[in-house]
């Protein structure tokens, strides 16, 4: 990812920040969230200024490290047989 597709990304969180918050609703789950998952709801408030310190840097060394082959999952999916009664409604 380069500075340039990360400055769209980062512009498109904040679209997302900005727009996902608009009612109480989604305000209150807001916090909720940070709450829970991040033990503070103060986190609301500080949340997207961590994402948008993000560099490119930041997601190369984190892809190398999730984005590995003893990380990887392979999943093959293959049609049924021709005249198989599977995937056909009943």
């Amino acid at each position: 990812m380069d500075a340039k597709d990360l400055e769209k990304a980062k512009n498109q969180l904040i679209s997302s920040f900005i727009l996902g918050r608009q009612t109480d609703q989604a305000k209150g789950d807001a916090i909720g969230d940070a709450a829970v998952i991040g033990k503070d709801p103060n986190l609301v408030n500080s949340q997207l200024e961590h994402f948008l310190k993000v560099t490119p840097e930041d997601i190369q060394r984190v892809s190398k490290e999730y984005f590995s082959k003893e990380r990887e999952t392979i999943l093959l999916v293959s049609a049924p047989a021709a005249g198989s009664k599977e995937g056909s409604q009943k």
